[in-house]
């Protein structure tokens, strides 16, 4: 009965060591018998006579006998006890070998003997390391069946290793079967340990189970093998090494079993795993870098309460849908990009995180699947690019803390439909919602300063920017807003610091109306539909065509300047042209509270083409300011020219006010402010008085007053005459409604007839 020599790569190499040291330091006698070369390896102080060694030889047509006794030539026999280190290395002309029992064959004995094609170990005593690495032709191993250790490299690089029965085999050390193909072994029955690249690139074992004392194996164990089931048995701690199974595409089964417990996977250790199916990571405290890299069939993951720490890239490119971010793991403990290129559908941050810096690259991989994010509750800002082109994103939510939003952070995300959070945003970045073209509503909160170039540019249907009624913001970018679907913009400031819209920040705005607001004396607009869009009192720039082709802007409102604001219409940074930045509007109703002098040039600028305003409001009401108008559009007289307005307000103490003699469609004049006295005023047109409406306070002093008098004293003298004959028709002058003179009165449409300079009669004929 021939003990097993079992030892490690260490040990092995230092008996080598030893070896050398005594033949080098013993006479040793050497001889050649039938071709084998011997050598005297007798060690009489441990009571072994007359052994030798087989140190090399030449094979007879290709057969390696090797005898258990040999005869030297001076008649001594002896007994062959092993083959020495590195017999028979390199030799290309050994096909077989036949082995005496109870032989030992020592480190590297046949390596590289590239032309061996079997050999049969059943009777032989130990075997070490390397014995047979790199023997390219060998098919069919018959070991030992008390065999159940196989030393280093045993076997490692003879790739066309097939026959080989390891149903015994407990323990394979380092690369021992590295490299081979083992399609027709019969497997180990049980494992209690495999050691670095011991079953790499194997192809015939596609089923382990540990078992034993052992709770661990070592790197590389089983790296791009074709094992396909793994099951660990032994009680205990299992750790699972770095790139233990990396790259065996063919593995889907791994299970813990019989009080086993996966304790940590090492770097890399499944990494490439393309069948492998997900399993439980019940008692699981580290996962690490790339551990689950590339396993495509890995589509769900429940994070164990057990589980400290993530590696980056831990499950990069894994099929992992949901990610809910464990509440219990800091957030550093999570390594950079650990869900990268994944194909995640939602993704849920715990409320005490800050940062998602880290993990960007999850989102860009998941652009095409990605549709529900919760953001960290402390998470102070939305990185730059965060979720560019997710464009299945529909639903963010979280961010307590939220204050900034990155450039581009949300671009092109066009399922986006709702942004909901309960923080206080300070800023929206460079083009961060640009083409959201689902997205409806942006709640900001009440502290929203700056909206920057291009953010919102091209979302259709948003229709407001929730500020909580409050207007904050203090900054609009370029093109900030261009063809969106903006109904109103009432988060602009009212007050404090100075405020700058840019080129195009409304540009094509179609649906941009304003807000309903009080027109100041003393009620709402009675016409709910007639909104404003009002600028701020601190408004400093607003650029050219700055809401170029807001067709569904009907009124402006244009507050009071606050001190020391000094109002400027930039120019068109592409080419440097200036013009009303409300170039493309029609509005009709226009509310000026501020100084419009002549030679104001930017507020002259900042007017829109009043060809259609037909309601006019200037000064506040019950205000104590004075009001320079002069700036309003003029004929050669100085008269006030708006062809189609027909209703003017004034408030505050304007005087003079201005004459609008130039404007015949005039019909209502109100006037109110803290006039003691009836206002200076240098006219209206005479249809202004004829049919017009005047309304003040104190009546009476206004029908003593020049040219207020006229109001009263014009119609009153006015008769009325529903119907006239041809015969009728007096031989006067005739006048439309508009001032010009008229050869004859036209059938059916209003003339006015005048005497002596004076409205006489409104004919109808």
């Amino acid at each position: 009965m021939h003990k097993l020599f079992v030892s490690g790569t260490a040990s092995l190499r230092a008996v080598s060591f030893v070896f050398i040291i005594l033949f080098g330091a013993l006479n040793v006698w050497a001889f050649t018998v039938d071709g084998i070369n011997y050598r005297d390896c007798s060690q009489p102080t441990s009571g072994l006579h007359n052994r030798v060694e087989v140190i090399g030889g030449t094979p007879k047509d290709g057969m390696l006998t090797i005898p258990g006794v040999v005869e030297s030539p001076d008649g001594k026999t002896f007994t062959v006890s092993r083959i020495g280190m590195f017999a028979f290395q390199n030799k290309s002309d050994i096909k077989n070998v036949a082995l005496p029992a109870g032989i030992d064959i020592l480190q590297g004995a046949f390596m590289g003997c590239s032309a061996l094609e079997e050999i049969d170990m059943s009777d032989i005593g130990n075997i070490y390391l390397e014995a047979f690495r790199g023997c390219k032709s060998l098919r069919r191993v018959v070991l030992p069946e008390r065999l159940s250790f196989l030393p280093d490299d045993l076997f490692c690089g003879c790739y066309n290793l097939r026959d080989i029965d390891l149903s015994a085999v407990t323990e394979i050390n380092d690369g021992a079967l590295y490299d081979c193909n083992l399609t027709g072994c019969i497997p180990p029955r049980e494992l209690t340990y495999i050691g670095k690249e011991a079953l790499a690139l194997t192809y015939g074992i596609k089923s382990v189970v540990f078992t034993g004392e052992s709770r661990h194996f070592n790197a590389e164990a089983f790296v791009n093998s074709a094992i396909e089931s793994v099951i660990f048995r032994a009680p205990g701690d299992m750790h699972i090494p770095g790139q233990a199974f990396s790259g065996c595409k063919y593995l889907h089964t791994v299970a813990a079993e019989d009080g086993c417990r996966i304790k940590s996977i090492g770097y890399y250790a499944f990494n490439n795993c393309q069948s492998l199916l997900p399993f439980d990571l019940t008692g699981v405290t580290e996962i690490s870098e790339g551990a689950f890299s590339g396993c495509r069939k890995w589509d769900r993951l429940d994070l164990p309460r057990s589980l400290q720490s993530v590696g980056r890239q831990a499950f990069y490119g894994t099929s992992i849908k949901h990610v809910e971010f464990p509440y219990w793991i800091d957030e550093s403990k999570i390594g950079d990009n650990a869900f990268a290129s994944s194909q995640l559908v939602s993704v849920i941050w715990p409320e005490t995180w800050t940062d998602i810096s880290r993990h960007l690259s999850m989102f860009s991989s998941s652009s095409g699947t990605l549709e529900e994010v919760v953001l960290p509750g402390d998470c102070g800002s939305i990185p730059d690019e965060a979720f560019y082109n997710c464009y299945k994103l529909k639903r963010v939510s979280g961010g307590q803390s939220l204050m900034t939003i990155g450039n581009r952070a949300f671009e092109y995300c066009s399922s986006l439909e709702t942004f909901d959070h309960d923080s206080d945003i300070e800023e929206i970045g460079v083009r961060a919602f640009y083409q959201c073209e689902s997205l409806k509503t942006f709640k900001a909160g009440i502290s929203l300063k700056k909206i920057l170039k291009g953010a919102f540019q091209g979302c259709k249907m948003l229709e407001s920017i929730d500020t909580h009624g409050m207007g904050t913001v203090v900054f609009v970018g370029e093109q900030a807003f261009r063809g969106s679907g903006l109904i109103d913009c009432g988060f602009l400031a009212y007050h404090d610091e100075p405020v700058d819209i840019e080129w195009e920040a409304f540009r094509d705005c179609r649906r941009l109306k304003g807000i309903n607001l009080d027109l100041g004396f003393g009620e709402d607009d009675p016409d709910y539909e007639n909104n404003y869009v009002c600028l701020p009192s601190a408004l400093r720039k607003i650029g050219t065509d700055a809401f170029l082709n807001c067709t569904s802007i009907k009124g402006l409102w244009i507050e009071e300047p606050d001190q020391g604001i000094c109002l400027e219409v930039t120019a068109n940074p592409k080419n440097g042209s200036v013009r009303s930045p409300f170039t493309g509007c029609q509005v009709e109703r226009l509310v000026i509270l501020r100084d419009i002098i002549p030679d104001d040039a930017a507020m002259a600028m900042l007017l829109p083409p009043l060809d259609h305003v037909n309601f006019l409001r200037f000064g506040i009401a019950y205000g104590h300011k004075a009001m320079d108008v002069r700036g309003l559009p003029a004929n050669n007289d100085g008269a006030v020219n708006l062809p189609e307005l027909r209703q003017l307000e004034i408030g505050n103490r304007v005087d003079p006010i201005p004459s609008f003699a130039a404007s015949p469609l005039l019909r209502s004049v109100m006037l109110r402010g803290n006039y003691e006295i009836p206002p200076r005023a240098r006219g209206f047109h005479p249809d202004t008085y004829t049919y017009g409406h005047l309304d003040v306070e104190n009546e009476d002093a206004y029908r003593e007053a020049d040219p207020w008098c006229n109001f009263f004293n014009m119609q009153s003298a006015i008769d009325d005459v529903a119907q006239e004959t041809e015969s009728d028709r007096p031989a006067t002058e005739y006048y439309n409604l508009y001032g010009q003179k008229i050869a004859m009165p036209q059938s059916g449409a209003l003339t006015i007839i005048r005497r002596d300079g004076r409205a006489a009669k409104r004919i109808v004929f």
